[in-house]
């Protein structure tokens, strides 16, 4: 069971890292939420590229820094065993997709419209 909590870990920690600065950082809440649903993505396409990469980024450095009973990496070796792997995780991940996502944003979402947040 351990281990099974410690791979959820492994693969939510980028990808929250991810949605929280898409939503706070980048697009401040502002979704055109029916574009979602479209077959093509609407504005957003069918795929986010700059998060995918990013994930698999996430992913990736997290490898030695993980300390699990099916796996240890190297670098959690040499720090006596700590799991350190979620805060490198979080640490690289956000600013790696942050810097991405600006460089490949497409259409912003009209400031008013009925995308904004429900209070």
């Amino acid at each position: 069971m351990r281990a099974f909590i410690l791979i959820l870990l492994y693969v939510l920690v980028p990808w929250t890292s991810i949605n929280l600065v898409d939503y706070y950082l980048l697009r401040h809440g502002q979704y055109d939420v029916e574009a979602f649903f479209r077959q093509d993505g609407g504005i957003y396409g069918r795929v986010n590229v700059a998060a995918v990469t990013c994930y698999g980024f996430g992913i990736l450095v997290q490898i030695p820094f993980i300390a699990s009973p099916l796996y240890t990496g190297p670098l959690a070796k040499a720090a006596g065993g700590i799991d350190l792997s979620w805060i490198v995780g979080l640490l690289l991940t956000s600013p790696a997709y942050y810097w991405l996502a600006k460089r490949s944003r497409g259409p912003e979402p009209a400031a008013g419209s009925h995308l904004a947040p429900e209070d």
